[in-house]
């Protein structure tokens, strides 16, 4: 390439095509590959809007990413024609990066040190993940096996970013439990301008990449099916649901625990502690709450020792949903945690929710869910208090055969119930519970469907008959 250009951050190749950023005049430049002859240049933005990432998504057509200095902006162009053909505002503040991940595109929100996780249909953001620490900003971003990479910078100035002595780090974020997995300290010698994948695809930084893409077609077919199987869409929040199909006894697909988000439980723990101790108890609940008759036996044989208030509860089929009157007790904190997770109207999806308080020394008992809720719903828990002594195990199948027989048993996994950290269970495999610590274990237990449902409230003191259906 004889030409030389001003400030060109980013190259991607997309087939026999190379698309570069010119910085410096806001020009998108366009390639051959592999003879890097300059066919076209493309006019399209200034140097006050300063594009700094190209990502060729889908055939005949790009977006790039406008950092502008301050508000940062989506635009797409029509590779056809050359000319800019939507733009988004407001994605970020001086924003990097971008990588198509499965419906959405992962963006690296620069100037607030966070991910974004957008939608490409109508530009709405949710922030999946924030710097805890200041002075640090985000650069360089790829996506590889559901978990995005990507650089932490110092804040210095432009003078200093060639600096031998300046270190950056990589920061690993799994996309599906949404959670921070590690950031490690790399000896950069300067600024971490580019993070790539570019062993498992030419297209690694605008496009998520699998290890496994250049394996045989047979295991690529087991691993697209392993991931259909594990995560089954998102809700209104962009928090991620498990795939009902692959719940259930016989079959560990969909894993034991999908980690959400974690949340602030402060108010809704603050409101339930200042609650007087008899709203706990079976008499007080039978005269200022409602009731289910025909329950008590199964709860003292699965659960015994278990304390409740019960919220809002469904038939066995999950198909009529009532709301008790202790959710009013609750409303202001419940609303706004319940909407953080499912996302707007979350309270529609709801068709029970309950307060579980397990007083120390007591156990739930290894069971499943089986009714037709359980097939219906996604069982979330939201651990408000917890202590050392608590383990919540699932257990999964696994066969085991050897030369003489075949035989199948089940593995316990211990899984993650700290404070505050919003989980899917997958309560269709055997589960058990036990607090063996000092303390109360106290969850907010959801179960949440992907359809809508409508409620009928409850009047205080009322006593209906839970069977197959519920008779009042």
């Amino acid at each position: 390439m004889k030409d030389c250009y001003t400030w060109m951050p980013l190259q991607v190749r997309s087939s026999d095509r190379v698309y570069i950023c010119d910085t410096g005049s806001g020009a998108v430049l366009e390639l051959s590959f592999p003879g890097m002859q300059q066919l076209r240049r493309l006019p399209l933005f200034t140097r006050k809007e300063h594009v700094n990432t190209l990502a060729p998504v889908t055939e005949g057509s790009m977006w790039a990413v406008l950092h502008n200095l301050g508000q940062s902006q989506l635009a797409k162009i029509d590779l056809s024609s050359g000319m800019e053909v939507g733009r988004w505002n407001n994605v970020g503040v001086q924003s990097h990066g971008l990588v198509e991940w499965r419906y959405w595109f992962i963006m690296l929100d620069s100037g607030n040190g966070a991910l974004l996780l957008v939608n490409p249909d109508n530009g709405r953001q949710m922030q999946i993940w924030k710097l805890p620490d200041d002075g640090r900003y985000l650069k360089g971003l790829t996506v590889a096996d559901d978990v995005a990479y990507f650089g932490i910078a110092p804040l210095v100035d432009r003078q200093s970013r060639d600096d031998s002595q300046m270190s950056c780090e990589l920061g690993a974020f799994d996309l599906i439990r949404n959670t921070l997995l590690w950031r490690r300290q790399l000896p950069t010698h300067g600024l971490l301008n580019v993070v790539g994948a570019p062993q498992w695809g030419e297209s690694s930084t605008y496009k998520a990449v699998t290890s496994w893409a250049r394996a045989t077609p047979g295991a690529i077919r087991d691993m697209s099916q392993l991931q259909n199987d594990f995560v089954g869409g998102r809700w209104g929040s962009g928090v991620p649901f498990l795939n009902l199909e692959a719940k259930g006894h016989g079959s560990s697909r969909a894993g034991p625990q999908l980690i959400l988000k974690q949340v602030n439980v402060s108010f809704l723990l603050e409101q339930i502690l200042s609650l007087s101790s008899d709203k706990w108890s079976l008499a007080e609940q039978r005269r200022s709450n409602a009731v289910f008759t025909n329950r008590q036996s199964v709860s003292e044989r699965f659960k015994p020792g278990m304390l409740s208030l019960t919220l809002i509860f469904s038939d066995n089929a999950g198909e009529s949903v009532y709301w008790f009157p202790y959710f009013d007790l609750l409303r202001r904190a419940l609303e706004p945690l319940v909407e953080e997770i499912l996302g707007p109207n979350g309270m529609d999806h709801v068709i029970r929710l309950q307060l579980a308080r397990m007083k120390p020394g007591t156990e739930v008992k290894k069971h499943v869910d089986s009714g037709g809720y359980a097939q219906l719903a996604h069982r979330i828990h939201v651990p408000l208090t917890s202590n050392g002594g608590v383990l919540f195990e699932v257990c999964t199948p696994e066969a085991r055969s050897t030369s003489f027989f075949h035989t199948d048993e089940e593995t316990c996994h211990g899984i993650d119930v700290a404070a505050g950290k919003a989980f899917e269970v997958n309560n269709r495999l055997p589960h058990r519970v036990v607090n063996s610590g000092q303390t109360d274990r106290i969850h907010l237990i959801m179960d949440a469907v992907e359809g809508i449902r409508r409620h009928t409230l409850f009047r205080p003191g009322q006593v209906c008959q839970y069977k197959e259906t519920v008779e009042c």
